[in-house]
């Protein structure tokens, strides 16, 4: 019964030496792959890190020209918008100027109306001199009144004279004037046509800012991806660690497994003769039940649990302090 029992337990530890050395090997080749795969994504992510870190610096450096570029837009809208008032007060001034020279040029008819007029009267009065002039040959009694007469054309002639040079002047002033206005609506014109020139200026720039603007969209949306790649990888890095820690405990739960079936020895159950947990005698009613995990002879209630071990491969009977020892382990 002794030397089956040992032959059995050398066959169980060399199939468990076996299966350890498989497994080792196993692990090796897992542990040299999961390294190989681990620096790979290390470096793929301090390539992803740098490439984040140039994608941040150059968005914080389009952040800066945009929010340069919303202030020269704003500054370039108040500018258009002054213009425009500065526009609508030069064409109201051009409105009062244009009222202003119908009125001169009204005034001016007037005054070449009443130079004609004068002019005629003038005529008017010339003849009447010559008149007189000839009935003073041939009366010499109405002398007097002709004189008297005389003195009243030329007091009219002299004031007619005043007037015509009033009016002359009156008409040199309209001209200067006039020229004087010619020169400001061509001044205006050219005013006009460089603002004109400055809101073409003005729009090209906002359809540039447009395109930027575009551009900076499309950025962020790249910038978006990027990082959604980068969490991705994270989190498989994160599930990569997670299933190297869940094989080095299940290996140190092999180790530990291994130096109990070293250490266990198989106790002979001719050598006992009470249950070594609950201390209660064997019979024909309480039979004897080897522990597969501490090789322990332990009655059927102390031992009715059953687990598969590393050494089997189906689950054998373990005494209740195993039971309750593997179970820990497994919970841990």
């Amino acid at each position: 019964m002794n030397e089956r029992s040992s032959a059995e337990l050398r066959r169980a530890l060399e199939n468990l030496q076996d299966d350890q050395k498989a497994e080792l090997e196993t692990y090796v080749q897992t542990r040299a792959g999961l390294n190989d795969l681990y620096s790979a994504t290390q470096r793929n992510l301090d390539t992803e890190s740098r490439r984040r870190s140039q994608l941040e610096q150059e968005l914080e450096l389009l952040k800066t020209s945009r929010t340069e570029k919303e202030t020269a837009m704003l500054l370039l809208e108040k500018s258009v918008h002054e213009k425009q008032d500065t526009i609508v007060g030069l064409r109201r001034q051009l409105e009062e100027v244009k009222t202003a020279n119908l009125k001169m040029t009204s005034q001016l008819k007037t005054t070449q109306e009443t130079h004609q007029r004068d002019s005629l009267k003038i005529r008017g009065i010339e003849n009447k001199l010559s008149q007189t002039t000839a009935n003073l040959k041939k009366a010499d009694k109405d002398l007097q009144e002709v004189r008297s007469s005389l003195r009243e054309s030329e007091k009219t002639s002299s004031e007619l004279g005043q007037k015509l040079q009033e009016v002359q002047l009156a008409r040199s002033s309209a001209e200067q004037d006039l020229s004087i206005e010619k020169q400001w609506r061509a001044s205006l014109q050219m005013e006009i046509q460089r603002e004109k020139d400055r809101v073409v200026e003005l729009t090209n720039e906002l359809k540039k800012a447009r395109v930027i603007k575009k551009e900076h969209a499309e950025l962020q949306e790249k910038y978006a991806c990027l990082q959604e790649t980068v969490s991705e990888q994270e989190i498989a890095l994160v599930e990569m660690g997670k299933q190297l820690s869940i094989a080095q405990e299940k290996l140190s739960d092999m180790r530990q497994v291994s130096a109990v079936m070293k250490d266990s020895v198989w106790v002979d159950d001719k050598d006992i003769a009470e249950c070594q947990f609950c201390q209660n005698g064997f019979s024909v009613a309480r039979r004897k039940h080897h522990c597969r995990h501490c090789g322990g002879v332990f009655c059927n209630s102390c031992s009715d649990n059953s687990l598969q071990l590393a050494s089997s491969s189906k689950p054998v009977r373990v005494c209740d302090t195993c039971y309750t020892m593997l179970l820990e382990r497994a919970s841990s």
